[in-house]
């Protein structure tokens, strides 16, 4: 879950709308230790485990999502945000929030310009609620919500998660030059508004090909067969015995299983020894994802080599902080793990 504080103001709106002193002071003190204690960061450890039980201070620690892979809104900084207290049909502020979606649609698709100021509230699902059906009580799409909140799946946002959902349809999408936006969108620069960090395309949809990987139909399973023997999330750490989070899938099997490319891209690194992982290839993917490959014994591809889909790339093996042959697969989105289950990757 993402703490209030998270949303609070970083940058200013894109969009302008003994005694009791001792004791006071003894007070803040334990306050503030309790603070730093409360905001200690998971350390990422050998393997992709992390050292910690929970994290309090809300922000993760670099690499690491949280268990669900859930969105990480807060991160770009927007501006001021509203509250979207419930999906009540009564709410004056959700009626509010679908009339301005509906009105700067209309506006979007007339003259190519909103008619509302673009603006942001924020929403803690609650039990029984999910990604689509909030997208359904807000009147807004899939394409608006992924894009502006980060997400790398529909699975990855659950109850007691915080998003935050504009009162306009398009793409929030971040680059250093916005010419490469407009020339992929075919949108002059005139169209495209500055959204704090992000930059706003009203009315454009992902392409289908990214689509398919936010739905999770992208990604192969890395092997064939196998086993798998540590899920994504918290576990009892196999050298330690202390809880730890994985920040992926051990799959069993056999040393010297093929080990497959789980969707097509380039090699960009290779390592004989990497840290906790030993034998270790990853690949970059299209949309910022990438897939890493673990504990191998042979690699079979070099650094910069384009791969396709179910090539194999390398051998399973037990190299690294490993207790027996498997594979260590991870799905990374932008720099974050990601649960693998949650983008198709199925292994018994």
């Amino acid at each position: 879950m993402l703490p209030d504080s998270y949303f609070q103001p970083r940058i200013q709106n894109v969009v302008p709308g003994a005694s009791a002193p001792a004791r006071s002071a003894r007070s803040r003190g334990v306050l503030c230790l309790a603070a730093a204690l409360a905001a200690l960061m998971l350390s990422v450890g050998p393997g992709g485990g992390v050292r910690a039980e929970v994290v309090k201070s809300g922000r993760p620690a670099p690499g690491v999502a949280t268990q669900s892979g859930a969105a990480n809104a807060a991160t770009s900084a927007v501006g001021k945000t509203g509250v979207l207290k419930d999906l009540n049909n009564a709410n004056p502020e959700l009626k509010r929030l679908r009339r301005e979606i509906a009105d700067n649609l209309k506006a979007t698709a007339r003259r190519g310009r909103l008619r509302w100021p673009v603006r942001y509230v924020r929403y803690k699902l609650r039990p029984d609620e999910n990604f689509y059906f909030v997208m359904a009580k807000v009147s807004q799409d899939a394409d608006t919500i992924a894009s502006l909140n980060s997400l790398a799946n529909p699975n990855a946002l659950g109850p007691g998660e915080s998003i935050l959902i504009p009162n306009a349809r398009g793409l929030f999408l971040k680059a250093k030059d916005p010419a490469t936006l407009a020339k992929k969108y075919q949108v002059s620069r005139n169209a495209m508004q500055r959204a704090g960090e992000f930059w706003f395309l009203a009315g454009q949809k992902y392409r289908p090909k990214e689509m398919a990987y936010f739905r999770g139909d992208s990604f192969l399973p890395p092997l064939k067969t196998g086993r798998v023997s540590s899920r994504f999330g918290m576990r009892s750490d196999p050298f330690t015995r202390r809880r730890t989070f994985h920040g992926g899938l051990d799959i069993a099997a056999p040393r010297g299983t093929a080990v497959h490319a789980s969707q097509g891209g380039k090699v960009i690194r290779v390592a004989s020894n990497a840290r906790g992982y030993g034998k270790l290839i990853v690949i970059e993917h299209r949309f910022g994802y990438k897939t890493y490959y673990g504990h191998l014994s042979a690699i079979l591809v070099r650094k910069g080599q384009k791969v396709a889909a179910d090539q194999i790339i390398g051998r399973v093996g037990s190299t690294g902080r490993a207790t027996g042959p498997h594979l260590h697969f991870e799905v990374r989105k932008n720099g974050q793990r990601r649960n693998p289950g949650v983008h198709g990757v199925r292994m018994k």
